[in-house]
């Protein structure tokens, strides 16, 4: 019936060259400097906004798993959070992490996805009770659930099942403890 849109923005920087980047939101317009990212580890640049154009599915001028997200709209002290996020980045021993794109086994061999907010949630809070030093990045808008594969929407309900039962188990052993 209505097609889904994507909100498109053509980004140019002060070196000249320009990228496509999309957002969920179509809060950005023409003339706005926005913060990107430049490369696929997570590196952050300030660019301007040229061209902000919504496309169909099929109409998009670059592929929905290629074209990176907008992180924020760049205001007067922006290039300090650039920064402070690059260099995060740079001093870490471990190569950033991002969570954007997941991949799931389908009878045509493995599909790779833009993960959903729930998926990334998720990730956020493994990474985080490991400890881990990875700098998670994300350089894609999440999707909707309903739009990832049907396959990875099972492996995520299967793994939400295993953590309530987890914890399930956590508080049956709290409550023999006491």
């Amino acid at each position: 019936m209505f097609e889904k849109k994507y909100h498109y923005y053509l980004v140019r920087f002060n070196n000249g060259n320009a990228s496509w980047y999309r957002s969920e939101s179509s809060q950005y317009r023409a003339g706005m400097n926005v913060i990107v990212p430049v490369s696929n580890n997570g590196i952050w640049g300030i660019g301007l906004i040229a061209e902000a154009k919504s496309f169909a599915a099929g109409a998009v001028p670059c592929p929905l798993i290629k074209t990176k997200g907008i992180v924020d709209k760049a205001g007067p002290l922006s290039q300090h959070k650039v920064n402070a996020h690059n260099a995060e980045i740079q001093k870490s021993k471990k190569p950033p992490l991002d969570i954007s794109v997941a991949g799931v086994r389908t009878r045509k061999g493995i599909v790779t996805y833009i993960t959903c907010e729930q998926e990334r949630k998720m990730m956020r809070q493994s990474a985080s009770k490991r400890r881990d030093k990875t700098v998670i990045i994300e350089n894609y808008p999440p999707v909707k659930f309903d739009e990832i594969p049907k396959e990875a929407q099972k492996r995520f309900k299967q793994q939400a099942f295993e953590r309530v039962n987890d914890f399930m188990e956590l508080m049956e052993d709290l409550d023999a403890y006491n």
